[in-house]
């Protein structure tokens, strides 16, 4: 259940932006046991100090990335995820770039200004910021919305159900794709077991079995 809390954690920080329908309750519930300030701590702190970080801001904001994060927006499918989205009140302006998705720093980094010394890398930023994590509070949470909130059912049910095969048909094909895969696992990053994580998570794919942690290596 770690590696769904992982996930549910990243899926909060992507559309707690404003959402005005009932799903806000559930958002509101989930955001109010997250320490954020720390997490947000340890993030700059690592952008502010960590050269393998900075490298991967860097990328992020780069030609390559916004070519990748275009094109799979484009995708009919997705396309559909996020009007369906849009449709339970989340703010889906979010999704105009890759920068205000993962909301980017926009200043350079600078170490003077880091409260604690990090170089652990992207491996080390994951384990900092999941060590943090009240996870007992954030496994009951999710359990219950997903068995007694419609809304928050409802949004699960419509990842479990979407068409994963044009977005694998485009990976396949992509050769951004391929370099920034080569990009991760030079990062220590074991790009094949993260995605059979993912699609098994979300029932992509019947044949992966779903690890009990976030298992990288």
């Amino acid at each position: 259940m770690k590696f769904q809390i992982v996930v549910l954690v990243a899926f909060v920080g992507v559309v707690c932006g404003n959402p005005v329908s009932n799903f806000k309750k559930d958002i509101d519930e989930i955001v109010a046991v997250l320490p954020l300030e720390e997490m947000k701590n340890i993030a700059e702190d690592y952008y502010n100090t960590d050269s393998e970080i900075q490298d991967i801001v860097a990328y992020l904001k780069g030609d390559e990335a916004k070519k990748i994060y275009a094109e799979i927006v484009a995708l009919k499918d997705v396309q559909e995820f996020i009007g369906f989205l849009g449709e339970q009140g989340l703010n889906t302006e979010r999704f105009s770039s890759l920068e205000t998705l993962l909301r980017l720093p926009t200043y350079e980094p600078d170490a003077s200004k880091a409260k604690v010394l990090r170089t652990g890398g992207l491996k080390g930023l994951i384990a900092d910021i999941k060590a943090c994590l009240p996870q007992n509070d954030l496994q009951r949470i999710l359990m219950r919305k997903l068995t007694k909130s419609p809304g928050f059912a409802s949004v699960y049910k419509k990842i479990q159900e979407f068409n994963f095969l044009p977005l694998e048909e485009y990976a396949n094909q992509s050769k951004e794709v391929a370099a920034l895969v080569k990009r991760l696992e030079s990062y220590g990053i074991n790009v094949d077991k993260v995605v059979k994580q993912l699609t098994a998570l979300f029932g992509w794919s019947k044949s992966a079995s779903d690890s009990d942690d976030f298992d990288m290596e």
